[in-house]
């Protein structure tokens, strides 16, 4: 089988569609059907089921395309490797992670990283779902665990702790809660959705509620920066991370601190195959380090 036509069918399928595949190859989409095609007559079979708005892989283009996904993640892992024996941590490095923790873990010591490793290229994107390991978007993430997996490896940073938080701006104008039966009454700050992926951040939308009961917001922010402006700027109560060190720089005020929020452990997640890189190594070593110096657990 021809290696150029498997990796075009193999974005396609990924992809979803022509057009997107043709973008991201910059082909044309016609140059980038006609290959999907000679290859589907040279098997002897229809691998993708076109359709008006994309395509969706038929059950044996479900077989040939786990076999391709296996191959491309393993040459670039290969290419990787043998680029990473003899230098110093070098190359691309794509990271993703859930935008507040990855801050506080990682990104407010940024440039302390970026001085240390010049040839370290960073990719960084934020994230609330699992990231695709597979297809050449992720190389490490900043995330909580990720079950019934095998093939990641999974490393336990530090444990973070929620707590409700306004500014006294807000406590003037509506009062401060003094039970938890009080915030039925306040205008709560969610992060995302009621059903977010780390649905511990929505802790304090249910606390104290009748089973199968949940507050409803008063306003959804995904992202953990924009959700505490929001509460400086007194829009509501919003629930945020005890170790953000901004929370103390800012006019933020807990209330009801005697409330305990499920704890939230993240890990430093990537695929057994990188393990090795050098580059990944840094990182690692890098975030232990900035977790042990502020002495987070």
């Amino acid at each position: 089988m021809d290696w150029e036509k498997l990796k075009t069918f193999y974005h396609v399928a990924h992809l979803g569609s022509f057009t997107k595949a043709a973008e991201h190859l910059n082909i044309s989409q016609s140059a980038l059907s006609r290959q999907v095609l000679i290859l589907e007559k040279r098997l002897g079979i229809d691998l993708l089921e076109r359709l008006p708005r994309g395509v969706i892989l038929t059950r044996k283009g479900e077989i040939l395309f786990k076999t391709v996904e296996d191959i491309v993640r393993k040459i670039r892992t290969t290419e990787n490797l043998l680029k990473d024996a003899f230098q110093e941590p070098s190359g691309s490095l794509r990271i993703t992670g859930a935008g507040t923790w990855m801050t506080i873990i990682f990104l407010d010591y940024l440039r302390e990283f970026c001085d240390l490793y010049p040839q370290i290229y960073l990719d960084i994107t934020t994230t609330e779902t699992r990231p695709n390991f597979h297809y050449n978007t992720t190389d490490v993430a900043i995330l909580p665990f990720i079950p019934h997996t095998s093939r990641l490896i999974q490393k336990y940073l530090m444990t973070f702790h929620m707590g409700l938080y306004a500014s006294p701006d807000y406590l003037q104008r509506y009062g401060e809660p003094h039970t938890v039966e009080d915030l039925d009454h306040h205008r709560l700050l969610n992060y995302g959705d009621e059903e977010n992926t780390f649905n511990n951040l929505s802790w304090h939308l249910s606390i104290g509620c009748p089973p199968g009961h949940v507050r409803k917001p008063f306003m959804r922010i995904k992202s953990g920066t924009r959700l505490r402006q929001a509460a400086e700027q007194g829009i509501g109560i919003a629930s945020l991370s005890q170790e953000n060190y901004k929370i103390n720089q800012s006019n933020l005020v807990r209330v009801l601190p005697h409330l305990e929020s499920p704890p939230i452990k993240v890990f430093l997640i990537y695929p057994q195959e990188i393990k090795n890189f050098k580059s990944i190594n840094a990182l690692e070593n890098f975030i232990f380090k900035v977790i042990e110096r502020n002495n987070w657990k």
